[in-house]
This record gives structure tokens, C-alpha cells and sequence, in this order.
């Protein structure tokens, strides 16, 4: 089975993000029930992979050949009601990718999380009938992604990703229904 990208490749790695948000739940947007809000959004992503030697790393080993530490800014564009929302993410992505096809195409699958803050509460993040201080700026940030890449070329990935914003059941201060998905490549 093929080593991990950034151990062949280095630790460092960058990706160029756009989607569009959903109207469904995250459950519901991953399994494929998805139908788009009217936003998009675009983000840059630069993620470091940590050393297998290092100890955060090691915990994970049993389950996940890769832990990174990742950060993303986005630009939200929400074009039915003319909204522009600047966001950062910070957070700590699981990557797995032992599959036994390796050698035939280059796949993992990858969850992430960690924290989001955004300029103001995008549309698409609270009910539309609530006043925008009702909805806290600072929320939970997860990521669930799988990368295709062909062998020969390991640092070309083909990334399918979802990009969530939520109160974590309340974990983050505000409303409780807080919250978007975003779906992309």
C-alpha cells in the first residue's frame, strides 16, 4: 500500500476550495440530498502534516495514517440576498488512506474540526426572520472530504468536500439552529 502524500511528498500541502450551500441538515446534504441555498463560497487552505513522530500524531495511528493541521479563509457570496461573508477556520483534519486500490488510484478520506469565525452571520446560517445579533460569529467548523489522485501524479488530488458551520449542539453560544453546509471540489 502506497505511503501517505505528505510522506512522500513533504508536509505541506495547499487547496483551492469552491462549493455552493445547502438548503438541507449536514445529514441529509452528505448522503446527497442537496439542493443549492443561492451562496457560494470559495477558499484557499494551506494544512501542515504532522511528523509520525510526533505524539498528537501517534494517538491516532491505530485509525488514521495522517493528522494536519489545517486553516482556510473563505469568501461567502450570497447571491439571492446580496451577501458577502469573509470566514477563517481553523482546525485539526484525520486523513485515512489504506486502501487496497493504492496503486491503482490514490484515495483517503479525511474528517476535520475545529473553530470558524465569520465577518457577520451569513444568510444561510440563521432563520431568516431572526436579527443578525441573535447568531454568534464564532462557531464549530467540520470538514468531511474524500481525494481521488492518480498514481503517477500523488500531488494532484481531486477533492469532493463538505464545509460546516454549526453550534455543535450547543457546544459554541447562540442560537441553537445556527448552522450551514456548503458541498464542492
Amino acid at each position: 500500500i502506497a505511503k501517505p502524500v505528505a510522506d512522500e511528498l513533504g508536509p505541506w500541502s495547499a487547496l483551492f476550495y469552491r462549493g455552493n450551500t445547502a438548503t438541507q441538515v449536514f445529514g441529509e446534504a452528505i448522503i446527497g440530498q442537496y439542493n443549492s441555498y443561492g451562496e457560494s463560497i470559495y477558499a484557499a487552505e494551506l494544512a501542515y502534516s504532522l511528523d509520525e513522530s510526533n505524539w498528537f500524531r501517534k494517538i491516532f495511528n491505530f485509525v488514521f495514517d495522517e493528522v494536519q493541521v489545517a486553516g482556510n479563509i473563505a469568501y461567502r457570496n450570497d447571491y439571492t440576498h446580496h451577501d458577502q461573508v469573509k470566514e477563517g477556520n481553523l482546525y485539526i483534519i484525520w486523513r485515512f488512506s489504506r486502501f487496497p486500490w493504492q496503486n491503482y488510484l490514490r484515495t483517503s478520506i479525511a474528517i476535520g474540526d475545529g473553530v470558524s469565525y465569520a465577518s457577520h452571520s451569513p444568510f444561510a446560517d440563521r432563520e431568516l426572520d431572526k436579527p443578525v445579533d441573535d447568531f454568534n460569529r464564532l462557531l464549530n467548523y467540520l470538514m468531511l472530504e474524500i481525494t481521488f489522485a492518480l498514481p503517477a501524479y500523488p500531488e494532484l488530488q481531486l477533492v469532493l468536500r463538505t464545509h460546516h458551520r454549526c453550534t455543535a449542539w450547543g457546544a459554541f453560544s447562540g442560537n441553537p439552529n445556527a448552522g450551514s453546509t456548503n458541498v464542492g471540489v
